[in-house]
């Protein structure tokens, strides 16, 4: 019961800093400069909302159960926002912001507990070095990959919602409630903001909101794989499940980054060929692309428990071979609409 009114208090919290936030942006002209697809002028410092709204009900929480080691936990969600604070207000060199991303997520892992353990190696020592140094890698893909699908009115928001949403219910189902309470409390916030980011949006998340939701769900995600029991009892494999959560950023960051480098292009410069760009291309509108890439979202979900009674190989194999098909049809479906308008102007 106490966990459902602190977030119901996040959702209220940002439902009244939110409409703040827009009137000061406003007044001092800090509008979006990344948003390629959406030319109105609009704020960029969504992340300023959600933030504070899930911040401040978490610190009263904790200060109220006692369990003030958690604060561990927050120290590098505020480091992501401000750095994403920073970033929205006067633009950073991706290199630099990259290196930060590293520094905080070597935080996360090394004294927030936030790390995978391997049994490559028969040496401790290694393990641990390789364990460390994985986990830094996802944190900061993780984080990027939810920045980079921020493209369009309301998409981060609803995949945010729908990852740590999953991971809340599991948590809370394996006995971690407090961080199950987390996640409630973060899901409110998000829930509050797409109020304001859903098509056609008065307020964007910027890179404060969108690395902010990057970097709490892996981290949720981190300490659900530290469950030591099942999510469920017919032991659904829980990296496949957390797969399947963050298989569409994940993907699509990854087939962009791989088309770059081909093309000889920086990995970090901005372009139109993310998922979203593509099916704005076939015509479809926001609201449209958002439900669709959820939805998506959802029927992977629902393969991993199709196929939870094959190993966790053959389950990656098969989501990752259907990410791939549907990236298949996704461009022959955008090349079959580029010869049909070439036809009707040759016409």
């Amino acid at each position: 019961m106490l966990y459902f009114i602190f977030s119901i208090c996040a959702y209220l919290l940002a439902r009244i800093i939110l409409p703040l936030v827009i009137k000061l942006t406003t007044r001092h002209h800090v509008f979006d400069r990344n948003n390629s697809l959406n030319a109105e002028r609009i704020s960029r410092l969504g992340g300023i909302g959600v933030f504070f709204s899930f911040i401040i009900p978490v610190i009263v929480l904790i200060t109220i159960l006692g369990e003030f080691y958690v604060y561990v936990f927050l120290i590098p969600l505020v480091l992501i926002f401000l750095l994403g604070l920073y970033d929205d207000l006067f633009n950073i060199n991706a290199f630099i912001k990259l290196f930060i991303q590293v520094t905080i997520a070597l935080l996360a892992v090394l004294y927030g507990d936030i790390v995978l353990t391997t049994n490559i190696f028969a040496s401790s020592y290694w393990n641990a070095l390789i364990g460390n140094a994985l986990s830094v890698f996802i944190i900061v893909y993780v984080i990027n990959a939810f920045n980079l699908i921020d493209g369009i009115d309301g998409l981060a928001s609803m995949l945010g919602i729908l990852a740590v949403f999953f991971i809340a219910i599991s948590l809370f189902i394996n006995g971690e409630r407090l961080y199950a309470a987390f996640s409630f409390i973060f899901c409110s916030s998000l829930l509050a903001f797409l109020r304001f980011n859903f098509s056609p949006a008065r307020i964007y998340l910027g890179d404060s909101g969108s690395m902010l939701i990057g970097l709490i769900a892996v981290m949720l995600a981190f300490k659900l794989l530290a469950v030591d029991r099942e999510i469920v009892e017919n032991e659904l494999n829980i990296k496949v499940f957390l797969l399947s959560l963050f298989i569409v950023p994940l993907y699509d960051t990854f087939r962009v980054f791989v088309i770059r480098v081909l093309r000889r292009k920086s990995p970090f410069k901005r372009d139109e060929n993310h998922i979203h760009h593509r099916l704005r291309m076939l015509g479809w509108n926001d609201t449209y692309i958002c439900l669709a890439i959820t939805l998506y979202t959802l029927f992977m979900v629902l393969l991993t428990f199709a196929f939870q009674g094959l190993g966790e190989a053959l389950q990656i194999f098969f989501l990752f071979s259907t990410a791939m098909l549907t990236n298949r049809l996704l461009a022959y479906r955008l090349q079959h609409e580029i010869i049909a308008v070439r036809i009707n102007r040759n016409i």
